[in-house]
Protein backbone atom coordinates (compact mmCIF):
# COMPACT_ATOMS: atom_id res chain seq x y z
CA UNK A 1 0.00 0.00 0.00
CA UNK A 2 1.47 3.96 -0.79
CA UNK A 3 -0.65 6.36 0.33
CA UNK A 4 -0.23 10.19 -1.26
CA UNK A 5 -1.66 13.64 -0.85
CA UNK A 6 -3.74 14.95 -3.25
CA UNK A 7 -2.69 18.30 -4.82
CA UNK A 8 -4.70 18.69 -8.19
CA UNK A 9 -8.19 17.58 -9.73
CA UNK A 10 -9.44 14.31 -9.24
CA UNK A 11 -11.06 12.48 -12.70
CA UNK A 12 -14.40 11.65 -12.38
CA UNK A 13 -15.22 8.80 -9.54
CA UNK A 14 -16.31 5.16 -10.66
CA UNK A 15 -18.21 4.55 -7.05
CA UNK A 16 -18.19 6.67 -3.87
CA UNK A 17 -18.69 5.11 -0.49
CA UNK A 18 -19.68 6.61 2.96
CA UNK A 19 -17.16 5.06 5.61
CA UNK A 20 -17.24 5.66 9.28
CA UNK A 21 -14.61 4.06 11.18
CA UNK A 22 -14.38 3.42 15.17
CA UNK A 23 -11.00 2.64 16.51
CA UNK A 24 -12.05 0.45 19.50
CA UNK A 25 -10.22 2.18 22.90
CA UNK A 26 -7.53 -0.25 24.14
CA UNK A 27 -7.44 -3.10 20.98
CA UNK A 28 -5.92 -2.70 17.85
CA UNK A 29 -9.96 -3.35 16.11
CA UNK A 30 -11.46 -1.05 13.89
CA UNK A 31 -14.98 -1.18 13.23
CA UNK A 32 -16.45 -0.17 10.02
CA UNK A 33 -19.53 0.31 8.37
CA UNK A 34 -19.22 0.88 4.79
CA UNK A 35 -22.37 2.15 2.63
CA UNK A 36 -23.51 3.22 -0.72
CA UNK A 37 -26.75 3.52 -1.49
CA UNK A 38 -27.15 -0.07 -2.72
CA UNK A 39 -25.83 -1.37 0.47
CA UNK A 40 -24.43 -1.38 3.86
CA UNK A 41 -21.54 -3.26 4.99
CA UNK A 42 -20.17 -4.07 8.70
CA UNK A 43 -16.38 -5.15 9.50
CA UNK A 44 -14.46 -6.08 12.20
CA UNK A 45 -10.97 -5.84 11.54
CA UNK A 46 -7.86 -6.35 13.60
CA UNK A 47 -4.49 -4.55 12.51
CA UNK A 48 -1.23 -5.22 12.77
CA UNK A 49 1.86 -3.46 11.68
CA UNK A 50 4.52 -5.66 9.86
CA UNK A 51 6.62 -3.11 8.17
CA UNK A 52 6.28 0.62 6.92
CA UNK A 53 3.38 0.60 4.53
CA UNK A 54 2.77 -2.76 5.50
CA UNK A 55 -0.08 -4.28 7.38
CA UNK A 56 -2.24 -7.39 7.99
CA UNK A 57 -5.44 -6.56 8.09
CA UNK A 58 -8.02 -9.50 9.75
CA UNK A 59 -11.97 -8.52 8.80
CA UNK A 60 -14.75 -10.14 10.07
CA UNK A 61 -17.80 -9.50 8.24
CA UNK A 62 -21.08 -8.56 10.49
CA UNK A 63 -24.47 -8.66 10.49
CA UNK A 64 -27.04 -5.26 11.63
CA UNK A 65 -27.25 -6.94 14.89
CA UNK A 66 -24.02 -7.59 15.63
CA UNK A 67 -22.77 -4.35 14.61
CA UNK A 68 -24.89 -2.37 17.03
CA UNK A 69 -23.72 -4.03 19.67
CA UNK A 70 -20.40 -3.53 19.40
CA UNK A 71 -20.92 0.30 18.39
CA UNK A 72 -21.56 0.86 22.05
CA UNK A 73 -17.87 0.43 22.97
CA UNK A 74 -15.21 3.13 23.62
CA UNK A 75 -14.31 4.18 20.65
CA UNK A 76 -12.69 6.84 18.24
CA UNK A 77 -14.53 7.63 15.00
CA UNK A 78 -13.70 9.14 11.83
CA UNK A 79 -16.22 9.29 8.95
CA UNK A 80 -14.95 9.88 5.06
CA UNK A 81 -15.91 9.64 1.51
CA UNK A 82 -14.11 6.98 -0.32
CA UNK A 83 -14.31 7.52 -4.08
CA UNK A 84 -12.85 4.87 -6.45
CA UNK A 85 -10.89 5.75 -9.44
CA UNK A 86 -9.30 3.54 -12.51
CA UNK A 87 -5.97 5.75 -13.06
CA UNK A 88 -3.77 3.44 -15.60
CA UNK A 89 -5.22 0.34 -15.16
CA UNK A 90 -5.05 -0.21 -11.59
CA UNK A 91 -7.54 0.65 -8.46
CA UNK A 92 -7.18 4.31 -6.67
CA UNK A 93 -9.11 4.87 -4.08
CA UNK A 94 -9.45 8.66 -2.59
CA UNK A 95 -10.45 9.20 0.99
CA UNK A 96 -12.48 12.32 1.56
CA UNK A 97 -12.30 13.45 5.70
CA UNK A 98 -14.50 15.60 7.14
CA UNK A 99 -11.73 18.44 7.10
CA UNK A 100 -11.29 18.60 3.62
CA UNK A 101 -8.16 16.59 3.45
CA UNK A 102 -7.90 14.01 0.11
CA UNK A 103 -5.53 11.17 0.81
CA UNK A 104 -4.91 9.00 -2.76
CA UNK A 105 -4.09 4.93 -1.89
CA UNK A 106 -2.95 2.10 -3.98
CA UNK A 107 -2.41 -1.21 -2.97
CA UNK A 108 0.46 -3.36 -5.66
CA UNK A 109 2.43 -5.90 -5.07
CA UNK A 110 6.54 -4.72 -3.44
CA UNK A 111 8.11 -5.25 -7.06
CA UNK A 112 5.08 -4.14 -9.06
CA UNK A 113 5.67 -0.18 -11.24
CA UNK A 114 3.11 2.18 -10.98
CA UNK A 115 2.81 5.30 -12.47
CA UNK A 116 1.74 8.20 -9.92
CA UNK A 117 -1.21 10.29 -11.31
CA UNK A 118 -0.21 14.01 -11.49
CA UNK A 119 -2.98 14.65 -9.24
CA UNK A 120 -1.19 12.78 -6.07
CA UNK A 121 1.56 15.06 -4.01
CA UNK A 122 3.59 14.52 -1.20
CA UNK A 123 4.25 10.70 -0.61
CA UNK A 124 2.85 9.68 3.04
CA UNK A 125 3.16 5.96 3.33
CA UNK A 126 5.34 5.90 6.08
CA UNK A 127 4.12 8.98 8.06
CA UNK A 128 1.89 7.58 10.94
CA UNK A 129 0.00 11.00 11.62
CA UNK A 130 -2.07 10.08 8.65
CA UNK A 131 -2.92 6.54 9.62
CA UNK A 132 -6.36 6.16 10.16
CA UNK A 133 -5.91 6.00 14.39
CA UNK A 134 -4.19 9.00 14.35
CA UNK A 135 -6.97 10.74 12.19
CA UNK A 136 -9.19 9.36 14.32
CA UNK A 137 -7.60 11.33 17.27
Amino acid sequence: ERRFLVKGDLPPAESVEEITDRYLLGTRLRLRRNSTNERVIHKLAKIEDVAVGHKKLTNLYLTDDEAAVLQHLPARVVSKKRHVITYEGKRWVVDEFFNGLLIAEIEHAADEEIEIPGWCGEEITADPSYSGWSMAH
